[in-house]
């Protein structure tokens, strides 16, 4: 339902109007004698549009709508009079005045014309408070996102290449990223920054520009000495749209276990003792070179595959070990026997352990093992029987 206050000091217009506009039966007509009396209406109630009179005793109808304007009210304001001087249009444009409509011509089209005004006029202002709420919403949303989200124009040269990029609209985050404000603002990176740190991007951004699609990179960025992954969409042939979340932390922690790795593997290497690490089902998951040497495994290439399938050969008594340390026992022996099938005894020095992830749950075990003797059966059975014999 549209809610209209129609102002003008003539009655029997008032009613007029009143009533064709309300024909429709989507249209409530308040009326009002004065701008007086209507500044009295508008305090008690809201409506959709304004409809008034220019020429009227007390006040005209522009001094209203000035007066209107200047206590903040926005609706919209038809100006509908008999003057039709182009100096009255243009001051009422001036004073806000959203449309202009001259009376005049045959009663039914020019009240016709009037509620197609209104309505256009009510239509409008929906949509720009529509826009205006919208445009609100995305700029708070835009200014508060984590991710540090910059609009950027494209700088092309005469081969139409993009050779630098100007920064147009920055969320807080970026600027404190940064470190830079009105150093920034208008610039472009290359003039901010330097060459030196413009020449990663322009591959990138050539290619945006090319293919008019999404792009994702990971990048360090030597002034803020960090590394971001970025989100690169494009916006027009002209702007983009770039969203960059800092990694920098992550990519320190994963150097860290990059180097934490390759030191365990070299302790494991160099230790005395053979090192086999294993998950829950007794995959292999690491074997040290030492571990293959001592029991004689001439495949090397382990990963993924389960202990008992490389030892078919382990007593009983060592697979119950394993189970036993699966359920968080650690267990060492210093000298035990183990009879491969070729009849190749290892006396061996081990243990046994569990090793936990980092939600505290056993995730596997880890074996340390030691030859510290090996015979072959059947070599010493040949032995004992030359000794016998002499």
């Amino acid at each position: 339902m549209i809610r209209v206050l129609y102002v003008d000091d003539e009655q029997g217009l008032l009613e007029i109007a009143k009533s064709f506009l309300e024909l429709s039966g989507d249209m409530v007509v308040d009326t009002a004698i004065s701008p007086k009396e209507a500044v009295v209406v508008l305090d008690k109630r809201r409506y959709d549009a304004i409809v008034s009179d220019y020429q009227m005793p007390e006040m005209d109808g522009i001094e209203f709508l000035s007066f209107l304007r200047s206590q903040g009210e926005k609706t919209p304001f038809i100006l509908f009079t008999g003057k039709g001087r182009e100096e009255v249009v243009i001051k009422a444009l001036n004073c806000g005045a959203d449309f202009y409509l001259q009376k005049g011509g045959e009663p039914t089209s020019l009240f016709k014309e009037l509620e197609h005004v209104v309505r256009d006029a009510v239509k409008h202002r929906e949509s720009e408070e529509a826009l205006k709420s919208s445009e609100a919403k995305y700029r708070n949303l835009f200014n508060h996102l984590g991710e540090a989200v910059g609009i950027y124009r494209y700088i092309v040269n005469d081969r139409d290449e993009v050779v630098d990029f100007a920064y147009v609209e920055l969320n807080p985050t970026l600027w404190r990223v940064l470190g830079k404000r009105e150093e920034v603002r208008g610039r472009t990176v290359g003039q901010v920054f330097g060459a030196d740190n413009l020449e990663q991007y322009l591959p990138i951004l050539n290619r945006l520009r090319k293919e008019n699609r999404e792009i994702e990179t990971e990048e360090y960025f030597p002034p803020v000495k960090g590394y971001f992954k970025t989100i690169w969409v494009p916006l027009s042939r002209d702007l983009f749209i770039a969203s960059s979340l800092d990694i920098t932390e992550r990519r320190r922690a994963e150097e860290e276990l990059v180097q934490a790795n390759k030191l365990m593997s070299y302790i494991i290497e160099h230790s005395p003792s053979g090192i086999a690490v294993f998950d829950r089902d007794l995959r292999y998951l690491y074997a040290s070179t030492r571990f293959f040497e001592e029991y004689n495994v001439a495949e090397k290439d382990l990963i993924g595959k389960k202990h008992y399938e490389v030892f078919p050969d382990l007593p009983q008594k060592i697979r119950e070990v394993h189970q036993r340390a699966l359920s968080g026992e650690v267990l060492s022996a210093e000298s035990d026997p183990f009879v491969r099938e070729d009849g190749t005894t290892y006396w061996t020095r081990w243990e046994c352990r569990p090793w936990y992830q980092g939600d505290g749950g056993i995730g596997g075990i880890i074996i340390y093992s030691e030859v510290v003797d090996q015979h072959n059966n059947l070599n010493d059975k040949v032995d004992d029987e030359r000794n016998k014999r002499n």
